[in-house]
């Protein structure tokens, strides 16, 4: 999936291809040169006796080191294990640093599809929102740093069937507790250093009295979720990617 950025970020084109080949794959990007971003959805390979980790693509294994074709500023990898580091790997995410990429986001291990889905549905829905002027980040960084701080909440209802249950009981207002928890229970509350226990301290105010908080109790005294989220990485120089900036902005009107 490629995206393209208007002149002054006011349209936003979204072409989808499902590619069978690498050569096929090339192609669409060539034709698609003035995209912002690219975001491709494979299986990721890593190959731990020759150190190197790539995508899936039909029967190949791509590592993106050839010198024929040309990638977004934004690339993102929605694929399992693209970019484990530790150990000297050889990875897909970094060739694509080599093939014009300003930033790459990858990941260490294999991942959920559902909750990376969840996790690109966020970023865009924040980018978007940041763009008319609903939120103040500026960069990048800034705000996959809020997406991975803020997602803890689903990484511990998912955990739970119970817990995801009541999360996503909508009440006759029209609210319901996921919702209570992220817009209004939660602000100014969780500590990006302490996410996951500010997380579960404000979860346990809000369960107080009912019957589901002794789930709750049980997860937070045996860490029964995983924090997949913490296992992305944007490499490169996502604080040099601008999402909004008034400078820009009152240069181009004038």
């Amino acid at each position: 999936m490629l995206e393209t950025l208007g002149s002054e970020y006011e349209t936003l084109e979204v072409v989808y291809k499902e590619t069978k080949s690498i050569r096929e794959l090339k192609g669409f990007l060539s034709e698609h040169r003035d995209a912002g971003c690219l975001v491709l959805s494979a299986h990721g390979s890593y190959d731990n006796k020759n150190n190197s980790a790539g995508l899936s693509i039909g029967e190949d294994i791509w590592m993106a080191n050839e010198n024929d074709f040309s990638v977004p500023p934004i690339v993102l990898l929605s694929s399992c294990h693209v970019s484990p580091r530790g150990s000297g790997v050889v990875s897909v995410a970094d060739m694509f640093m080599r093939c014009g990429a300003f930033t790459v986001l990858g990941t260490f291990i294999p991942v959920d599809v559902r909750r990376n889905g969840l996790l690109m549905i966020r970023l865009f829905l924040y980018i978007a929102e940041t763009q008319i002027g609903k939120y103040d980040f500026k960069t990048l960084d800034e705000i996959w740093a809020f997406i991975v701080s803020s997602n803890a909440i689903n990484e511990v209802i998912d955990s739970n069937p119970a817990l995801k249950r009541w999360a996503m009981q909508v009440k006759p207002d029209g609210s319901f507790p996921l919702k209570d928890f992220q817009q209004i229970q939660s602000v100014g509350k969780l500590r990006v250093s302490h996410v996951y226990e500010d997380t579960m301290n404000v979860l346990s105010e809000m369960m107080k009295g009912e019957k589901l908080e002794a789930h709750l109790e049980n997860i937070k005294h045996t860490d029964n979720f995983f924090p997949e989220s913490l296992f992305y990485q944007l490499i490169g120089h996502p604080e040099n990617v601008f999402i909004t900036n008034k400078v820009f902005e009152q240069a181009s009107e004038s």
